[in-house]
């Protein structure tokens, strides 16, 4: 599913003729920010596990 939805958003890339930079930027803050979430909400998880 993930990379369907890569593959379609650089074929709008393609089309749009957008700025890659700004894109890309924006991908990698979600990106991070999901980590971040995933990696707080796991340690969360542990301490209470403990």
């Amino acid at each position: 599913m993930q990379r369907q939805f890569i593959k379609i958003k650089a074929s709008r890339h393609y089309t749009q003729n957008e700025v890659p930079v700004i894109d890309w930027a924006l991908v990698s803050c979600i990106c991070a920010a999901v980590f971040l979430t995933i990696i707080i909400i796991w340690g969360i998880g542990q301490a209470l596990g403990l």
